[in-house]
């Protein structure tokens, strides 16, 4: 068989093909974005520090290094690439305490630019010390800190501490009212078979906002007290829908280079401790109520009452996500998402609702008096006017001077405007709600104590007498 070799021309024809082909692919690339994002793989650096020398250490800190890849590649495949660095003894100590005040940016430094997670391994006095930082969003996840055991078992001990604080990030799309859609990092690159953080229905994300200043700096900024819940996962896409203490919290689909990530967050804590303050003074809220109801049905229960500290504890749910109102008197104050158990702490901010109360409880009071000063009054002239129609006029003439012996309007009045004066509030929210209290307080005054009435039935007395 003769064989055709290529000619000169040919070769050209090729080449050109071949660079207009990886043109195409190169701009389908750019032009979709989000394709990159799943076909490429997680790169995770493990920084492993033992505090304490024993006899044939770097064997050993090499066997695990080698178990530790070795792991991932069976667990994690092409979705992530893992490599593994250890610490001198001189040094670890450093990162077992710097995992208890992060940032460690003395570490993030020595990180390679195109890593994505940094994963700090401390190992000291039995205990083993575990945490994450998701180096594109600067955000720590929780701490894990337990004991060791036995020395053949800290591979495997040390591997399921990495995937428990293993951060799984994902890219919103699209927003379509409270429908968002997002993209899962490494998606196109997962085998099902295989332990890579597969997102399920009901798991809550966290999102974040990062964009790039002019010089290039990153601009971080966690979307506060919003939180979004999977609803539909299929193969490329995932269904989640946002709740949030904002009206509009998500800006729409990602562009240019500000995006919005969402981190999975998973409830590790058996509660979360809630922290109400002032937002001027931080001064603890005391005595809040806080209910709870799940974000797919309508019941609500109270949890509890915040204490002196402004505290309340808020125990893990059946549901991933839980709607909390906070109210303080009769009056609601906010509504906000929960994850309850992803953190050991989380703190809310309101606005100082002390004077609002103090003017709730003075308004519901003064109305309490003056709907009593009505009933009574109303009774008095019914009276007087009885004694009028039968010709009574002593008897109906002293149910009139009852009447006027009861606190006048001017009364209620002047408190009114005494307490509007003294009650004050910074806040624009709270000083609107006082004004309210106060205004309806005047309303039910002017409604329902009539002077007119009480001169009618003085004008009738006096004419029955001179008629006489």
């Amino acid at each position: 068989m003769m064989r055709t070799v290529p000619t000169h021309r040919a070769r050209c024809v090729a080449l050109s093909w071949l660079v207009l082909l990886g043109w195409i692919d190169v701009s389908m690339a750019f032009a979709h974005p989000a394709a990159l994002w799943e076909f490429a793989p997680y790169r995770v650096n493990v920084i492993v520090a033992h505090c304490e020398a024993y006899p044939g250490e770097s064997r050993l800190l090499s066997e695990l290094t080698s178990r530790l890849e070795s792991q991932a590649a069976a667990d994690w495949g092409a979705a992530a690439e893992l490599r593994v660095e250890t610490r001198p003894m001189a040094a670890a100590a450093q990162y077992w305490y710097g995992l208890e005040q992060p940032p460690l940016d003395e570490w993030v430094a020595q990180t390679q630019t195109t890593d994505d997670k940094l994963l700090i391994v401390a190992l000291r006095e039995q205990r083993l010390r575990v945490r994450e930082l998701d180096l594109r969003l600067k955000h720590w996840s929780e701490l894990i800190d337990e004991p060791l055991g036995p020395r053949e078992w800290h591979a495997a001990q040390i591997w399921r501490a990495i995937t428990t604080v293993f951060q799984p990030l994902t890219l919103i799309d699209d927003v379509d009212g409270q429908t968002v859609r997002l993209r899962s990092r490494a998606a196109a690159l997962v085998d099902p078979a295989m332990k890579f953080f597969p997102l399920q229905v009901d798991d809550v994300l966290r999102p974040i906002v990062r964009a790039e200043s002019r010089r290039g700096q990153p601009l971080i900024a966690p979307v506060e007290w919003t939180w979004l819940r999977v609803t539909n996962v299929e193969p490329g896409a995932i269904a989640a829908e946002w709740y949030s203490g904002y009206r509009s919290p998500l800006s729409g689909r990602s562009r240019g280079q500000t995006k919005t990530y969402a981190l999975l967050a998973r409830p590790r804590h058996a509660a979360t401790r809630l922290t109400l303050v002032a937002q001027e003074r931080q001064r603890p809220l005391s005595g809040y109520e806080i209910f709870a109801q799940a974000v797919d049905r309508d019941e609500a229960e109270l949890l509890g009452v915040t204490d002196h500290l402004g505290t309340l504890t808020i125990p893990r749910q059946a549901t991933n996500l839980v709607q909390l109102t906070v109210k303080h008197g009769d009056e609601v104050l906010v509504r906000v998402p929960l994850a309850p158990g992803t953190s050991a702490e989380t703190r809310l901010e309101l606005p100082d609702d002390r004077a609002r109360l103090e003017a709730e409880g003075l308004t519901i009071g003064l109305q309490e008096q003056i709907v009593d000063l009505v009933v009574r009054r109303q009774s008095l002239i019914a009276e007087a006017r009885a004694s009028l129609s039968q010709d009574k006029l002593d008897e109906a003439s002293q149910f009139v001077k009852r009447v006027q012996q009861l606190p006048p309007i001017e009364v209620f009045r002047a408190e009114l405007r005494n307490q509007r004066q003294r009650l004050q509030a910074s806040d624009g929210a709270v000083r609107a709600k006082i004004e309210r209290l106060f205004r309806d307080t005047e309303t039910v005054l002017a409604t329902y104590v009539d002077a007119k009435e009480l001169d009618q039935l003085e004008r009738e007395l006096i004419y029955k007498r001179k008629a006489k």
